[in-house]
């Protein structure tokens, strides 16, 4: 996680041709003693070249952010892929854990 609610994942693209497609992050949460809800913390669309990796930045909605802050910047989510070229739409499942950047030390400059 990025701040300003961005998460950041890197996807591979194996096979011939350009794929493209669609990203939906989710997270299951707790609303009652037994029942749980999924929450939709963000989509984001995709394209790229065979054989390439991409770094794809998912803007989290309000509820993601505030279910982010609440699990102390560590969630463990849902990502769902869903491919739509080339043909045939194919859909794809795994789980991420989303945690909270650390902050990058400052180089000492050499005069």
């Amino acid at each position: 996680m990025q701040s300003r609610g961005r998460a950041v994942l890197r996807l591979l693209v194996r096979g011939a041709g350009t794929c493209a497609g669609r990203l939906k992050l989710s997270a299951r949460m707790r609303i009652a003693r037994s029942r749980v809800r999924t929450k939709t913390l963000g989509t984001a669309v995709f394209s790229t070249s065979a054989g390439r990796s991409a770094v794809i930045t998912v803007r989290l909605n309000a509820a993601g952010r505030a279910l982010f802050s609440a699990s102390y910047g560590r969630l463990n989510a849902s990502l769902l892929i869903v491919r739509l070229s080339p043909s045939p739409v194919q859909a794809q499942a795994a789980s991420v854990r989303l945690v909270r950047a650390r902050p990058r030390k400052a180089s000492p400059r050499s005069k």
